[in-house]
């Protein structure tokens, strides 16, 4: 949450006048919702009773002023003497509560006119707002260890908290490595065994399926993980957590797959291109 006494994106045109009181603001901070009775905001006005308004700040840093007490097609014909008072927001959604004075002009037919009504703008609600989505997993070129191409695709990068793509961080930085392996055609369905080797400061490294890190060994594979039926994705964090000061150095990361039961180590696919990372 911040607090700031700074008032200058807060239009108060058309506030002057019998401003209310208490406000309620929405959950994210960018809408406020108020009884105002003003002319300048309500006019014409002939009654000159109290009328329901949401304050939002727009992505520009604009204000908006909108009246809810109303619906939009009758505000022009409106004016009686109070519209409606106590608007209150709910939490983590874009719905305000208020007592209305003429609750007929909502539902035509209902007879109960002063009676509560909720105001609701899914476009405005945050709480259902489709999440941005993280940049696409960059694609590492495959092939064998002994030298053959691959039709696998794997892809493989290093994510920051801001859910971005990085290859360089400084020290502490919380990241996630995560990589997706898409099997040769022949492979999915199949048992697979799935190997993570780091080089870092010109040593090979290899991550075992207990997290713990030792010296590559070809003659003695450590794998990181399996599948009993490779799926056409197989996607897999290999790293979340935070590296410190005492790991600022490069790292270069390969993932690669061998079928279960096959020994010959030159089948293994693996991404050629490693992922690199720059701890600074």
């Amino acid at each position: 949450m911040t607090e700031t006494n700074n008032t200058s994106n807060i239009s108060l045109t058309g506030l002057s006048g019998n401003f209310s009181s208490p406000l309620s603001m929405s959950g994210d901070g960018k809408h406020v919702a108020f009884n105002n009775r003003s002319q300048n905001l309500l006019a014409p006005n002939p009654g000159g009773g109290w009328a329901v308004f949401v304050s939002s700040i727009t992505e520009s840093g604009s204000v908006a002023m909108r009246r809810i007490s109303m619906p939009e097609s009758t505000q022009q014909q409106q004016s009686s003497s109070n519209e409606g008072t106590n608007p209150i927001f709910a939490r983590g959604r874009f719905a305000i509560a208020f007592q209305s004075r003429d609750r007929t002009a909502f539902f035509p037919g209902n007879s109960e006119k002063n009676a509560p009504v909720i105001y609701t703008d899914t476009s405005m609600d945050s709480s259902t707002a489709t999440p941005p989505q993280r940049p696409a997993l960059p694609v590492r070129q495959t092939m064998r260890v002994d030298g053959r191409p691959s039709t696998a695709i794997i892809s493989g990068g290093v994510y920051t908290t801001a859910d971005t793509l990085t290859t360089r961080a400084a020290a502490p930085a919380q990241l996630e490595i995560e990589v997706s392996i898409a099997p040769e055609s022949d492979d999915v369905g199949r048992s697979i065994r799935i190997l993570v080797v780091v080089e870092v400061a010109g040593a090979m490294l290899t991550v075992n399926a207990e997290g713990a890190i030792a010296p590559f060994d070809e003659n003695n594979l450590q794998f990181f993980t399996s599948r009993a039926a490779a799926a056409a994705k197989e996607t897999l964090t290999i790293f979340n957590g935070i590296l410190t000061a005492g790991d600022r150095t490069v790292y270069n990361i390969f993932v690669g797959y061998l079928r279960d039961g096959d020994l010959n180590q030159g089948n293994i696919i693996y991404n050629a291109e490693p992922i690199s990372l720059v701890i600074e």
